[in-house]
């Protein structure tokens, strides 16, 4: 099965905070990458807090919401804190509010604030 495309990007810094940007779908075919590249980005993050942009998500299954209830603990772990932006993205957002996890992700719908900047 041929990997479905993912990307997982450091975007922006605002003095502490540090944006990862994430594009594609996130399902079974992804899952390495997607979190491979999460956990990657979230230990290479020189700021203490990260902020998880899944606004241009197409699709996340529950892959996505291991892999970001994952990478919270492992920024936990570090003493930084992790949260998660999702932007005019309702099926995204309506996952996490099934999941129960909007409060535990701290899960933001607008970006105004989020970045500390």
């Amino acid at each position: 099965m041929a990997e479905t495309v993912v990307s997982v990007q450091a975007v922006e810094t605002a003095g502490e905070t540090v944006v990862l940007k994430v594009r594609g779908d996130i399902d079974m075919a992804s899952r390495d990458s997607f979190h491979r590249s999460l956990f990657e980005q979230c230990s290479a993050a020189s700021g203490c807090s990260v902020v998880v942009d899944l606004s241009e998500v197409g699709f996340m299954g529950s892959v996505g919401v291991a892999g970001l209830v994952e990478a919270k603990a492992r920024c936990a772990e570090r003493g930084c804190t992790l949260r998660v932006l999702v932007v005019d993205n309702r099926p995204v957002l309506r996952l996490l509010e099934l999941a129960s996890l909007m409060a535990p992700l701290d899960v933001h719908t607008d970006p105004s604030g989020i970045t500390g900047g």
